[in-house]
């Protein structure tokens, strides 16, 4: 039995029967509504659902009909069971996956509708699966019967607006005369006009705001249309912020009111019963029309820095400043709505038959180039550097590059015959690639390189031009190193299944690839710098790579080995000052290049006293292909002692980084730790690394609440959860949109760091991107900007029930 890509059931089952975040309904019901056919010879369509869907195969047209027709949503496993007493128990759980990852399928009954609302019953029943937000058709009528919704603005509009809610059977529809009317509603639906006055419309609007009200906000115009956005106070944009980007469209549309009035009653619909996706958080939906056409845009909304009523007054750059835009662009491509507007189907798309096959796809060669087959590498027995002292001075060759390239973005071979990428990647797509500009390296002709992970070989592209590559790292030519390590984020798969999140996931894989190679290079006695400042469009041009809509980005740029100073011209030669000069003009970072001390950058970690923490794992190349990502922990707590040599391991990585040429940048670590008492709660603890210790913020906090902060409700009931917060505001003012970027990356490397060292503790986790930042605003008591979310990691010891 098997869906289109090839994806079976036993694929499926196996699927949910690992992810604990997959659970099948427990009285699953075949939609009666839904239309079954034939296809083709071995096949059966359904049609009447959110999507078309075709299952083939062996079962599909004998076992299928009669299974379905069972799923009358009074049936668990156990009893279907006895129905099939000839089907393996596990053969008919997949079954039943396959059915429900189709969208097939609720979970029981629920509430008999009423006569008027059987025909909105059946609508919920057939598209239950889009949001996967209700169990069943039950759940949406209830879940609207509990709603209170009030009207507000202009008035024949408003008619329109009502009568189109009428049947959905909520608790209340109410006409407000007076903002202070609000009080006990759960949506205000604010439809204004140009006619309306612009002080009207801020005082609804803002008296929402100041008493914790949502507001789901349109206006109509004469040319252009506005839908949303969703004003959430204390999370979303406000209004201000809105008409700080955006201008009221004027006047009053000449035709098709109708229209719109009925698609902000649907747009109300999605957010009352969750049964829809309404994309209306921190976004205006604008349409515009005249004599020349229709055009649709939106407006990407952000709490404002300046913005008193966001809670930011204080904050820079406000988006009239050089750099302001960042924050904005922070938002639309990172932040997600909070944990309730989000979707359980969300998640499990991680198992849709798409991206499954690009999961499994393997990198593609560069064609054309010049293979290069690499040596084994090094035995590399050295221990990690927080369990070791210094190591004396070493050099790079095509050995040390080959177990840098393996150990940091290659592959391990499975008994499988499969291969196993040994540092970890967002959805398993191995987005982080490098790139290896060789200029001095024994065993290796000068050249650019891409490293083929795949195969662990390098693939000679060209020539390598050191004066170019000199001019894209603000350096003299005398002063470039023999090796540069160039990574690259390769967006195309990440752009497929994670869509604007690529650039938040390449940043976390590229955090974890400079990770590996510091530890490896600290081990090896190499030299190092970070170029953190690299001219990235110019690098770009001499890999060759691809950038045309985004496809690729330059994430870091690691110098190796300490510059000879005898390559290139030098300074103040006879009868040449023009040359002098030009060449000093150009080297406009060189002073901060020639300030990194590469013995500086070495990393030292402080011994551990008498009674600390014991290492299970001690040597650096076990430690690297060893490491497993977990989701299941035990309940056995963490020792205090362990948990603060994380802290000060995780926090001392950023120090590291800034001293071997990263920018200077703030990162706060925060942890969530299970209070282990009868009822599950945590403590917040905040890092001090002055006193070099955890201060507790929160005592008894609900377990509960750290579902509004992370997707992945098992990710959130690790023993321990960190969570990595990063200066916006600090690192935009003063390093610009580079800042900001260096920011994600290094809270990446930080979480890299920190999971490295718990396993070696013999410790399990998990890294996480995915988070609703409204969350930790009010987990932490932070602003979100000056403390902004960037990346989190659960921790605990190994399940092994």
């Amino acid at each position: 039995m098997s869906v289109a890509l090839s994806q079976s059931a036993d694929s499926i089952g196996n699927s949910f029967a690992s992810d604990p975040e997959l659970q099948l309904p427990q009285y699953p019901r075949f939609p009666p509504e839904v239309l079954m056919i034939s296809y083709r010879q071995t096949g059966l369509l359904f049609e009447g659902v959110h999507g078309t869907q075709v299952l083939s195969g062996r079962g599909a047209r004998g076992f299928i009909p009669k299974l379905l027709a069972r799923l009358d949503g009074t049936r668990d496993l156990a009893a279907l069971s006895r129905d099939f007493p000839q089907i393996p128990k596990k053969s008919l759980r997949d079954a039943i996956a396959l059915l429900y990852s189709r969208g097939l399928l609720e979970d029981g009954l629920g509430a008999e509708p009423a006569g008027e609302q059987e025909e909105l019953a059946a609508f919920a029943g057939r598209y239950i699966d889009v949001t996967r937000a209700n169990r069943n058709r039950g759940e949406v009528l209830a879940r609207l019967a509990d709603k209170r919704v009030c009207l507000v603005g202009q008035s024949s509009a408003l008619e329109t607006l009502s009568v189109a809610l009428a049947d959905l059977g909520l608790k209340e529809i109410r006409r407000a005369q007076d903002p202070e009317q609000l009080q006990g509603i759960d949506l205000v639906v604010a439809l204004f006009t140009g006619e309306t006055p612009e002080s009207q419309r801020a005082l609804w609007l803002n008296t929402a705001q100041e008493q914790g009200v949502r507001v789901l906000h349109a206006h109509l115009g004469n040319g252009a249309v506005e839908i949303g956005p969703l004003f959430i106070p204390g999370k979303s944009a406000c209004y201000d912020c809105l008409r700080s980007l955006h201008a009221a469209p004027s006047g009053v549309p000449a035709q098709g009111q109708g229209f719109w009035v009925a698609n902000l009653a649907l747009q109300a619909f999605h957010l009352l019963s969750r049964l829809g996706r309404p994309n209306l958080y921190n976004v205006c939906h604008i349409h515009q029309g005249d004599e020349s056409g229709a055009a649709y845009r939106e407006v990407q909304l952000a709490r404002l820095p300046g913005c008193a009523s966001c809670g930011l007054a204080e904050c820079t750059p406000r988006l009239d400043e050089e750099h302001g835009q960042v924050w904005l662009l922070h938002n639309a491509a990172n932040t997600m709505p909070p944990r309730d507007l989000l979707s359980p189907r969300d998640y499990q798309m991680h198992y849709a038959a798409g991206n499954l096959l690009i999961t499994q796809e393997s990198p593609e060669p560069y064609y054309g180039a010049l293979p290069k087959a690499l040596p084994e590498g090094l035995s590399l027995e050295a221990a990690p550097s927080w369990l070791r002292g210094a190591t004396g001075a070493g050099h790079a060759d095509i050995d040390t590059l080959s177990s840098l390239l393996r150990l940091s973005v290659g592959y391990q071979p499975q008994s499988d015959g499969g291969q196993r990428r040994v540092a970890p990647s967002a959805g398993g797509l191995g987005s982080a690639e490098i790139f290896v500009l060789v200029r001095d390296v024994p065993g290796l002709e000068p050249g650019v390189y891409h490293y083929y992970a795949w195969a662990h070989r390098l693939d000679r592209l060209r020539g390598m031009s050191p004066p170019l590559i000199a001019g894209a790292l603000g350096l003299r030519e005398r002063d470039l190193p023999p090796l540069l390590l160039v990574g690259v984020g390769s967006l195309g798969k990440l752009r497929q299944k994670y869509g604007d999140f690529a650039f938040r996931f390449a940043s976390l894989d590229a955090g974890f690839v400079r990770v590996y190679l510091y530890e490896l290079m600290d081990a090896m006695g190499l030299p190092f710098v970070e170029y953190a400042d690299a001219r990235d469009q110019v690098l770009a041009q001499t890999l060759g790579l691809p950038v045309v809509g985004g496809r690729n980005m330059v994430t870091f740029v690691l110098g190796v080995g300490v510059p000879t100073g005898e390559q290139g011209p030098g300074l103040l030669r006879a009868h040449q000052n023009v040359d002098s000069l030009i060449e000093l003009a150009s080297q406009a970072n060189a002073p901060l290049r020639a300030g990194v001390d590469h013995a500086e950058a070495r990393c030292e970690w402080a011994p551990l006293g008498a009674g600390g923490p014991q290492a299970i794992l001690s040597r650096l190349d076990q430690l690297f292909l060893e490491r497993r990502s977990a989701r299941r922990f035990a309940s056995q707590p963490l020792p205090m002692p362990l948990l603060n040599r994380l802290a000060d391991l995780a926090i001392g990585t950023n120090d590291w980084l800034g001293r071997s040429g990263g920018l200077p940048l703030r990162l706060r670590l925060w942890a969530a730790v299970n209070a282990g008492g009868a009822d599950p709660s945590v403590d917040i603890y905040a890092w001090d690394p002055q006193g070099n210790e955890w201060v507790k913020q929160r005592s008894g906090v609900a377990a509960e609440a750290l579902d509004a902060a992370i997707l992945q409700r098992n990710l959130a009931r690790a023993p321990v959860v960190l969570f990595v917060t990063g200066d916006f505001q600090q690192a935009v003012s003063e390093q610009g949109a580079r800042g900001y970027r260096e920011l994600i990356g290094r809270a990446g490397a930080v979480v890299a760091r920190t999971l490295l060292a718990a396993t070696s503790y013999g410790l399990t986790g998990c890294p996480w991107g995915g988070l609703s930042e409204d969350g930790w605003g009010e987990l932490f008591s932070i602003d979100r900007y000056r403390d902004c979310p960037l990346f989190g990691l659960s921790l605990g010891y190994a399940d092994v029930g």
